[in-house]
């Protein structure tokens, strides 16, 4: 067994061997000179690229906006808005081959940066299944990121979404909040469909002169389902309205002149078409 004496012999010499590493003065290594950085695009380039896509796609010179829209995806905080631009472009085979797969490819990568309308489109593809997997829960997922951005779009086929029986469930009340969501920010598809969940008591506490309020907000811009509501509603319930037998009639033409004119086709709004105002 080593001595009391042999540890401390050993401790100071471990020790003077640190002091003598410290004490070391190393020759200075030679610098390498700096390898000179790749000049890449410069940001303000790339927002101007993008610029010139948004006035070219303005005059639907689509093809050349494609390509401005690519140079703007190298550099730039726009980059994410070229990811959508030229996603909503594939979408519709505008200047470049109709694709829906390559769209969703753009619309994800502007979504993974907070872009709402993006994140819209992406919620659209999983619940349509066109350019993406059918999946409703990642569908519902993507809408509920852009509705809380105030979406208003987003809100509405959100609402549809828990109304429809997703994989998550129909819930009714969730769908009464968030077509309120789109029907306060003026969406007329949103008006009509919350008057109906009013009418019926869906989700919601029933209150059959909300629901006039909302078909009548609906029917003002000229969506026809809630004239017809309207006008049903009249029918059933003149003593009710102030207005009488003239409003009664009023709603019917109007609701008939659309029906003669054959405009009764659901603008593009519903779910499962992805033309819906940008």
């Amino acid at each position: 067994m080593a001595s009391r004496g042999d540890f401390l012999e050993t401790v100071m010499l471990a020790i003077e061997v640190q002091a003598a590493r410290a004490a070391l003065v190393l020759p200075p290594r030679p610098r390498r000179a700096a390898p000179t950085p790749q000049r890449g695009p410069r940001p303000a380039d790339a927002d101007e690229a993008f610029a010139r896509g948004l006035r070219l796609n303005a005059q639907r010179e689509y093809a050349a906006a494609a390509e401005a829209f690519r140079r703007a995806l190298r550099g730039g905080e726009l980059a994410p808005c070229a990811h959508y631009e030229l996603g909503r472009l594939f979408e519709r085979g505008h200047g470049v081959p109709l694709d829906p797969a390559r769209a969703v490819e753009h619309f994800a990568h502007a979504a993974m940066h907070g872009h709402a309308r993006a994140m819209y489109r992406l919620g659209l593809a999983h619940a349509t299944g066109r350019g993406a997997c059918r999946d409703d829960v990642l569908a519902m997922n993507w809408l509920r990121l852009a509705a809380a951005q105030g979406l208003r779009g987003a809100q509405f086929q959100l609402g549809m979404l828990h109304l429809g029986g997703a994989e998550a469930g129909r819930a009714p009340a969730a769908a009464a909040h968030w077509l309120r969501e789109a029907a306060d920010a003026g969406l007329a598809a949103a008006q009509y469909e919350l008057g109906r969940l009013l009418e019926a008591g869906d989700g919601c506490r029933r209150d059959l002169a909300q629901a006039i309020t909302r078909f009548r907000q609906a029917a003002e811009q000229g969506w026809w389902p809630a004239q017809f509501a309207l006008a049903r509603l009249y029918e059933h319930a003149l003593d009710l309205w102030p207005e009488g037998r003239a409003a009664l009639q009023s709603w019917r033409r109007k609701a008939l002149d659309y029906a003669q004119g054959g405009t009764l086709a659901m603008p593009d709004i519903a779910l499962g078409r992805v033309s819906l105002a940008r």
